[in-house]
């Protein structure tokens, strides 16, 4: 059998001739006018000063820059100053390292800034002079308090008047009032036989108080007008205007509202009205807001509900408090976690620019506080703290239901949805807690559904200056302790969500009257910022969608992101949510007061907050297009966790985010962001050693794994390593990775084949069950290889070697099973697909006496019987071009990436598309999915030629593939070491190429054998170099 490997050059194999990656030999130096080395770009756990951190030995780095071709690093010395103090002198330190120097000084105290510097000695044993200081602050230590929480969210009253408009249309219709969710409360219950029912439910034990007749002909599909009249214990119920029932009770003194029907009893409610007692509530349906209910469907004004139950949707909660500063503070730092997510704001001012703050995780096992400098929002005397929480994830599908009511919440589990906060401010040495002593009220804006993607927002509700000093909050209730138990809580390690950038419409239609659709130009994650001035009352509605339906309105798609807004009539106002994100291009305005202009909506896009680190450009434009859309999926998909698309689900699946990161990798720095997202995958790991295929795992249990989507657990700490040098990864994560690589091992079967996998999904060509176990065995053989690679790595030579051992054994199996020796290619059954062989090629699973065959059908099947198109869903997609070009087909893999008919890339632009889809075809339900973007990838390694060859691109591997239809390539990413950059044209019948090497790392020029270094790069054979930190130029004379 042929060399085992995963990806096309040998990065593994490469990892054992990096000891020359600092300082080339022979490779000359050049003289520098002004200056000398420069430490630059300091970092502390990958973070450029970060505030608050609770790791007690952070990892220290930088980068270097120096005048001079082929300088490198000798040693280094750290000084760490607290204040005036040296807390630490690492002293100099003979060494080329730049990652990874671990903190070694005493232990570190809570809620300390730390002061850094760093010196370095180059090539000649000159010392580059300090750094500019960078710093770290650590967290919050002890929170001297427990979390907190306002009760129940769901409005309640006690003395009201409800007023319904509806109709029974099966059996029978309930209506609840003073209820506690569905356990307890009252149910004055409509019937056949025009019958008034009046239950009482008491802890989930139902009894009927008495029958009463109501002058109603039929009560069966007749419109009734019904009012209950609460009163302390007095109850008098009405129907049509008249008087039918008073009676007296009093079990319960106050509770929400709700609606029921049980079997096949049925009813449509239009309207309902709570007066007195409670929050005003008023709902005409008109607006069909679906997430108002938590049961029923909403359809032309009206809830029509079956065998459900339907509740209020739970409102946002308000908390706040205030305390009083002798003096105004020179430093302040407030400590936050508020679920599931949370907004702060002192004296009457949001702080900071975070947006859905915490960091969506495994809230039953651990979640992410945050810090924020308040030192400027305080001053002495008077202050108030605000904060309010929304619901997402946690409070939501995590939580197993959103409704009736709030969840039910699991003794020791932190993930009840229940929201909760959790608050330390720390002002010049005095603290602020969250305890009893803070007030709670409901807020203007509710939740939508179990997923984050809609919000409420009545404006009449607001309360003005509620997170002010001076605000009488008398009527507010006091918060609560809540037992949060077995949960770790620390500073979240991730770059928070942010709102990047504001787009103004490109178009505005009008497809229908009162109907206004928005087209803002490109497919984003985010939100709308509304401007708007009318009436109290008006409710504005605003839908979001990716595309558009055949009548020019926004095409909802399977997932309701309509956004509400109910104006106060208090002048001009402006609005947007604060507790959810969409994907959009499009949004439809309904409801608004007068017509609408272009100023009434602003786009928002938000993701986190990761720098930019990628750049390429060619010739070709529609390449071009296509990877600007790559990176703008790229930032759509990323929002605290790697999401399959903005729109339709927003779910973390594994296989969807490993096949996106390497893309992601090459265009952003994506350290912090994965690495937390490790510490979810694990979180979901079984005793067993499965894993999830969502991390985090919002339902516990769905979906066992696939050998494709759970190997990208291995994938991602192999390639965090890779791009990043984070040999720290490899070591915390290891056993993790053992066990789930058993699992696997274990659940092949008799003929030592893979049974589970879901294949390569979206593929042109019909897939079979077969196919797919062919697919899952070819997945377990890389999860062992890459895991063996690991081992080797770490030093653990014999996990290596027996890792190794089971790998080949996969692969022996592999190829008896799927591999037709006689005709060179491989196949399940009868057809002959490309992902197989793709997949087989990629892993190095084909001997090598048959890689020549393989190679051959997959050009004759792309290049002939699919007229060079890919014929490949996600998993073949990523591997297809690169295996082309490893193999002499560069000019094939160029054809067809610019193909503009279906399937392709082009395609989808050829019809429009601002942003990656899920499928290829034009009916494809997600339009910003990333996993068939993986060509992005291709731009970087194989178009203009930068793969990281050694961990974190200590060694470079230059070699663009240089196929024959394109002019000119370039690409450039800032990596942990500096800038490495490729650019090459075709100008005159020559070629020319520039090289740009990092100090710090050295690189392998591949070009044709023609080839020669214009400057300072040493020969390695014909067409291959060696050139050190620097820049170097290549030129090939003769053609290609």
């Amino acid at each position: 059998m042929g060399r085992v490997m995963i990806s096309r050059r040998g990065f593994l194999g490469a990892t054992a001739v990096t000891g020359v990656a600092l300082g080339v030999p022979g490779t000359a130096r050049a003289a520098a006018p002004g200056g000398g080395m420069r430490v630059t770009a300091l970092d502390v756990q990958d973070a450029p000063n970060p505030l608050g951190m609770d790791e007690p030995a952070p990892r220290l780095g930088w980068r270097l820059a120096s005048p001079r071709r082929g300088d490198a690093q000798t040693a280094y010395q750290v000084v760490v100053t607290s204040g005036r103090d040296v807390v630490w002198d690492s002293g100099r330190v003979a060494s080329a390292q730049t990652r990874n120097i671990v903190y070694g000084g005493p232990e570190l105290l809570p809620g300390r800034r730390y002061e850094w510097k760093v010196r370095a000695w180059d090539a000649a044993g000159g010392t580059s002079g300090w750094s500019d200081p960078g710093w770290w602050e650590t967290g919050v230590g002890d929170w001297g308090t427990g979390w907190i929480w306002p009760g129940s969210t769901v409005p309640v009253w006690d003395d009201f008047r409800l007023e319904a408009d509806l109709t029974v249309t099966e059996l029978a219709f309930g209506l609840f009032f003073r209820a506690d969710g569905d356990a307890n409360g009252y149910m004055w219950q409509l019937s056949e036989g025009s019958l008034l029912r009046p239950h009482k439910l008491v802890n989930g034990s139902w009894s009927v108080l008495k029958s009463v007749p109501i002058p109603v002909e039929r009560v069966i599909g007749t419109p009734l007008k019904v009012a209950i009249d609460a009163r302390g214990a007095t109850i008098r119920t009405y129907v049509n205007g008249d008087l039918v029932d008073t009676l007296s009770d009093g079990t319960f003194a106050s509770g929400t509202v709700g609606l029921r029907t049980d079997g096949r009893e049925a009813g449509v409610l239009r309207r309902i009205t709570v007066t007195g007692g409670g929050p005003p509530f008023d709902d005409d349906l008109v607006g069909g807001a679906p997430y108002r209910w938590s049961g029923g469907t909403v359809a032309d004004g009206e809830l029509r509900i079956t065998n459900a139950v339907a509740f209020p949707r739970p409102y946002n909660p308000l908390l706040r408090k205030e305390f009083t500063l002798r003096a105004r503070p020179s430093r302040a730092r407030a400590y936050i976690c508020g679920l599931g997510y949370h907004e702060l704001f002192i004296n009457g001012e949001r702080v900071g620019d975070h947006v859905l703050d915490p960091a969506w995780t495994d809230y039953a096992r651990r979640v992410g506080y945050v810090v924020h400098d308040v030192t400027r929002h305080l001053a002495k005397g008077r202050n108030a703290v605000g904060v309010a929480l929304g619901r997402g994830w946690f409070g939501g599908m995590g939580a197993g239901k959103m409704g009736p009511g709030d969840p039910v919440p699991e003794p020791g589990t932190g993930w009840d949805g229940r929201q909760r906060l959790l608050f330390r401010l720390v002002a010049d040495g005095a603290a602020i807690v969250g305890d009893g002593t803070w007030r709670t009220a409901p807020g203007p804006s509710y939740a939508g559904a179990v997923t984050p993607d809609t919000e409420h927002h009545d404006a009449r509700l607001a309360v003005p200056g509620w997170s002010s000093p001076g605000f009488d909050d008398a009527a507010w209730t006091p918060a609560k302790p809540i037992r949060t138990a077995g949960v770790e809580v620390r500073a979240q390690a991730i770059e928070p969500i942010k709102i990047t950038d504001s787009l103004r419409p490109v178009g505005i239609t009008n497809p229908a009257a009162g109907v206004y659709v928005y087209d803002f130009g490109v497919n984003i994650a985010g939100v709308v910022r509304l401007k708007v001035r009318g009436p109290a009352g008006t409710e504005v509605r605003l839908r979001h969608g990716e595309r558009l339906d055949a009548d020019g309105t926004v095409h909802p798609g399977g997932r309701d992101q309509t956004d509400t807004y109910v104006l106060s009539g208090k002048g001009t106002e402006v609005w947007q949510p604060s507790f959810t994100y969409k994907g959009f291009q499009f949004v439809e305005v309904r409801g608004y007061p007068g017509t609408p202009g272009r100023d009434a909506l602003r786009a928002l896009r938000l993701h986190t907050a990761f720098a930019s680190t990628g750049r390429f450009t060619c010739a070709n434009g529609l390449l071009n297009q296509i990877h600007e859309a790559a990176r703008s999926t790229l930032l759509n998909n990323h929002v605290s966790v790697p999401t399959d698309g903005s729109m339709e689900e927003k779910l973390p699946w594994t296989g969807d985010a490993g096949l996106m990161e390497d893309s992601a990798f090459a265009n952003y720095d994506m350290r912090r962001f994965y690495a937390k997202w490790l510490t979810d995958i694990r979180d979901t790991q079984g005793e067993d050693g499965n894993i999830a295929s969502w991390a985090p795992q919002p339902r516990p249990g769905f979906r066992p794994p696939s050998p494709s989507w759970a190997n990208q657990y291995v994938a991602t700490v192999w390639n965090l390593h890779r791009y990043y040098d984070a040999p720290w990864a490899l070591a915390e994560y290891y056993d993790s990775l053992a066990r789930y690589a058993a699992y696997e091992a274990g659940r092949l079967d008799g003929k030592g084949l893979s049974t589970d996998e879901w294949g390569d999904y979206n593929a042109p060509s019909a897939q079979s069950a077969a196919v797919n176990a062919l697919m899952g065995t070819a997945y377990v053989y890389r999860t062992h290889v890459q895991l063996a690679e690991i081992a080797a790595e770490l030093g653990k030579d014999a996990d290596a070697r027996r890792l190794r051992g089971k790998a080949a054994e996969v692969a022996r199996s592999f190829n008896a099973a799927y591999l037709d020796a006689g005709r060179g290619l491989y196949r399940a059954d009868d057809a002959y697909r490309q992902t197989p062989n793709v997949l087989a090629l990629a892993f190095g699973l084909v001997p090598s006496e048959h890689v020549k065959a393989v190679v051959a059908n997959l050009v004759q099947d792309v290049a002939e019987t699919h007229d060079g198109h890919l014929d490949t869903g996600v998993l073949g997609t990523k591997y297809l071009l690169p295996v082309l070009c490893d193999h002499g087909h560069a000019d094939l893999a160029y054809r067809v990436a610019t193909q503009t008919t279906e399937p392709s890339w082009g395609f989808w632009f050829a019809n429009g598309a601002t942003s990656l889809w899920e499928m290829w075809h034009l009916g494809s339900r997600s339009r910003g999915h990333g996993f068939l973007g993986t060509v992005d990838e291709w731009f970087y390694r194989y178009v203009a030629g930068i793969e990281p060859a050694a961990p974190g691109y200590r060694r470079i591997l230059m070699r663009p593939c240089l196929p024959a239809g394109l002019a000119r390539a370039e690409a450039s990413i800032d990596t942990v070491r500096g800038r490495a950059a490729v650019s090459w044209r075709r100008e005159g019948g020559r070629l020319e190429l520039r090289a740009e090497v990092p100090v710090g790392a050295a690189a392998e020029v591949r070009l044709p054998a023609a080839a020669v270094a214009l400057d300072g790069a040493r020969p390695l054979g014909p067409g291959r170099f060696e050139a050190g930190p620097g820049t170097h130029r290549f030129q090939v004379r003769r053609g290609r």
